[in-house]
This record gives structure tokens, C-alpha cells and sequence, in this order.
């Protein structure tokens, strides 16, 4: 489905069946542009995952950086990955994750995460930085989100992507 609002284009992805990952192509991106994702997921397996984000088809972990911070009932934490975290999600639980996704005038790709979830009294917030770790690229053509167990993308999350001008 493809609306156009004011200020950005929405191309929303909503899983009807269990996904590993979801990919938006045809994307149309140049150093001007940028992207604001949203995402409503939900986890409903026994298993704890973590998300990460691709650009223009390149699925090789190790060809990104990402660097997170985070704190869950009230105890602080970070960490430094060769892999583009942008959030991860407890086992039988939802998380809303919101990003911004731009390549810089240099040609290196970017995103900033915000993932948010709660159980009980126990709440973790988390923020992630990440990037490319080699080859600039001139656009944004695709973006791939996904996770890194299978199938668990469950039926009824829901995947937003707004171009931004």
C-alpha cells in the first residue's frame, strides 16, 4: 500500500504472515532525502531477537558499525557491534522502534534507533547509532529490516517507511 502524505511519501508493510525480514526496493534517495521508519512489532515465539537494518541489498553484518546504549529498570549498559542493531525484543513481547535513515553528503549511510518496550515495571529504553563500515554509496535504493531468528517478525507487525524531502 503507497499514500502520499504532506512531507513524506508512506510505504507501509504490514506482515501477514511470520517474516525473517522485509525489504522496501525502488527506493528513491539521494543526499537531500532521508527516511523515518516505524515500526510496531511483535514477538509472540519463546525466544529473544534483535533486529538490524540493510541498505541497497548488502546483508553482510560485518560491513556495518553500530553502537548502542540502554537501560532497563533502571540499570545502564552499551555496547559496540559489528552489526546494524537497531533494537531488540523479549521474547512474547511488543516493541515500537523508530529510526532515521539518511546517506550524508560523503555517501556513507546512516541511522539513528530509538526502540522502546515494557514488561511489567521492568522498562527498556535503548538508543542506537549505525553505519557502513566501507564503500560510500551515492543513494538509498532499498532498505532491508530484519531479524535475526527466524519467522519472527509475527503476523500483524507493522512496518512503516516515510521518505522525507
Amino acid at each position: 500500500m503507497s499514500i502520499w502524505l504532506p512531507g513524506g511519501r508512506l510505504i507501509q508493510s504490514v506482515a501477514a504472515a511470520n517474516d525473517t525480514s522485509i525489504t522496501f526496493s525502488s527506493l528513491v534517495s539521494t543526499n537531500d532525502l532521508w527516511y523515518t521508519m516505524v515500526c510496531r512489532l511483535v514477538n509472540d515465539t519463546g525466544t529473544n531477537v534483535n533486529f538490524k537494518l540493510y541498505v541497497n541489498g548488502d546483508t553482510t553484518d560485518r560491513n556495518y558499525y553500530s553502537q548502542g546504549i540502554y537501560a532497563i529498570a533502571g540499570t545502564p549498559g552499551s555496547g559496540r557491534s559489528n552489526v546494524p542493531y537497531v533494537g531488540s525484543l523479549r521474547a512474547n513481547d511488543s516493541a515500537i522502534i523508530t529510526m532515521w535513515i539518511h546517506c550524508t553528503p560523503g555517501g556513507e549511510f546512516v541511522f539513528y534507533s530509538f526502540p522502546q518496550y515494557e514488561i511489567n515495571a521492568n522498562i527498556l529504553i535503548q538508543s542506537y547509532s549505525g553505519a557502513k563500515t566501507s564503500a560510500t554509496i551515492a543513494s538509498i535504493t532499498s532498505l532491508t529490516f530484519n531479524c535475526d531468528t527466524a519467522s519472527s517478525i509475527r503476523t500483524g507487525s507493522i512496518i512503516e517507511l516515510y521518505r522525507r524531502l
